[in-house]
This record gives structure tokens, C-alpha cells and sequence, in this order.
């Protein structure tokens, strides 16, 4: 997929409060694979919603969001998985792990579905990330910033073109998020992938190509 655009979007939950000063909102904007985005998103502006319209989990808008020219709506679940699987990944800001499960099992769901990494290589990226200790550890049993480095290196673990950041780093100090990105950038460089990152606040965190406010 070489582009998504955005063609004069408006999600029904932000319809009546959403800013024309916006970027995104009812405008148009392509997000070119390849190229890193930061979406810097106030609480209450829909940054949540439009990581999750890129990722295909909601349709509730105005307007069109376009993939290689293809209407996103006119999807079956099954193109959209096809879709998660190879070509858009994301770090949910809630997580979404599976607590009862352990970090490799939770790892090992997404990557079985591509065989993207080997398993020697779920090892080394969990040392680049220091949750290897983590890996036979039921998630319900780890703190909130050593989830969501389990839920980071999830994401990984397939092909993709585009990965989308919900708040990926919330949780983590400074020497943990260096550690992380650090990760997202070589994996998203072996893909010639894309970032698109989404904030509450304008960050530094990668080399954006183009910065845009909810």
C-alpha cells in the first residue's frame, strides 16, 4: 500500500467539536509509506479514533479514507485482515494484551501468523527492549511499562508498511523509550515502513517528514 488519504474525514464522535484550525479533520491529507507523521492530539480530539480508522476498527465518519485508491469502507473483515497481518500494525495505547497469557504467548499470536521473526529473533529484539526476564511472565503479573514494551515488540512482529502509535511510550521512562525506538526504527527501516505516531503533546521521538495537530 503506497498511500492512505484522508479525504475531508470527520469522525462522528469529535462532529460537533472537532477544530477547523485542524489538519486532519475535514481536510485532505496522505500519509505516504515510507514516511514518518506526528499527529499531536489534545485529549478530546480524536486521536484514539483516528488511530483506530487507519487500523480499520471504526467507520463511523464523513467522508472517505482512501488505501491505494480503495474506498477503506468497502473492505471485508477479510481484506481487513489480510490487512493487520501485512501491511498496518499498531501499538494500542490500551494495550490489548492477553493477561492471562505470557509476554512470548502474547508475542507469539501475532507472529505465527507470518513467521516474521524466528524465534531467536523474538529473543534478541526482547533483549534490545530488556523484557527478555519477561518473556515466560503472565502479563496480568507485569507493571504497565513492561506491558506495553511487550505490546511494542507484538507489533513488530510482522510485515507492515505503516505502524500507528497510540501514546506507544506513556509508560516508559526515558531510557526505556530510547531503547524502544531505537527497535521501531530498524525494524520500520527493513520494511521501508512508515511511522505514524499520535500525542498528546509534539515530540522528537522519530525523524518526522511531516508534523500535523488535531
Amino acid at each position: 500500500m503506497d498511500k492512505i488519504v484522508f479525504d475531508k474525514v470527520i469522525p462522528f464522535p469529535v462532529k460537533e467539536t472537532y477544530s477547523s484550525d485542524s489538519d486532519v479533520w475535514g481536510k485532505e491529507v496522505t500519509f505516504q509509506q515510507g514516511l514518518n507523521y506526528h499527529v499531536c492530539a489534545p485529549s478530546g480530539t480524536g486521536k484514539t479514533t483516528l488511530s483506530h480508522i487507519l487500523y480499520g476498527l471504526r467507520h463511523d465518519y464523513d467522508g472517505a479514507v482512501l488505501m491505494d485508491d480503495k474506498k477503506a469502507k468497502s473492505f471485508s473483515p477479510d481484506q481487513w485482515s489480510v490487512l493487520r497481518q501485512t501491511e498496518i500494525s499498531i501499538i494500542y495505547q490500551d494495550l490489548k494484551l492477553l493477561e492471562e497469557y505470557t509476554g512470548i504467548e502474547n508475542i507469539q499470536i501475532k507472529n505465527r501468523l507470518t513467521s516474521f521473526f524466528t524465534p531467536e529473533e523474538i529473543i534478541a529484539n526482547a533483549e534490545k527492549l530488556g523484557i527478555e526476564r519477561l518473556l515466560e511472565k503472565p502479563c496480568k503479573q507485569m507493571s504497565r511499562g513492561e506491558r506495553q514494551r511487550v505490546c511494542i515488540l507484538r507489533a513488530l512482529s510482522q510485515p507492515f508498511k505503516y505502524l500507528i502509535l497510540d501514546e506507544a511510550f506513556s509508560h516508559l521512562d526515558e531510557g526505556n523509550t530510547n531503547k524502544a525506538i531505537a527497535l521501531i526504527n530498524e525494524i520500520a527501516q527493513k520494511n521501508s515502513a512508515g511511522v505514524i505516531s499520535c500525542n498528546l503533546f509534539e515530540d522528537q521521538h522519530f525523524n518526522y517528514h511531516k508534523k500535523l495537530k488535531l
